[in-house]
């Protein structure tokens, strides 16, 4: 039930630039700490990861489509600037952006 619980939390804020952790284990009731636990061993991963590549596989497909300039995605995906939206891409694919 939490899983779904996370799933379906990362699914519905994941354009929201204040999405955070703190929010998350509000909504499943338990401190922050725990859900790290949980997180890691679930995902073997943590929450800025999970919500990163989230955010990135999601701006991919946009991308691909063409509809949207990468700052329109960008802010379509939850980043506040473009900056950090490439220094997120960078450290994910492990290459610069490229428009």
């Amino acid at each position: 039930q939490r899983i779904a619980k996370m799933e379906e939390y990362f699914n519905i804020h994941l354009h929201d630039p204040n999405c955070s952790k703190q929010q998350l284990a509000e909504e499943l009731g338990v401190c922050e700490r725990q859900l790290t636990r949980i997180l890691e061993k679930t995902y073997r991963s943590s929450f800025s990861d999970i919500l990163r590549t989230s955010r990135l596989t999601l701006a991919e497909a946009m991308l691909e489509q063409g509809d949207q300039s990468p700052e329109e995605v960008a802010t379509a995906v939850g980043y506040t600037s473009f900056g950090a939206f490439r220094r997120a891409w960078s450290k994910q694919f492990k290459k610069p952006f490229q428009k």
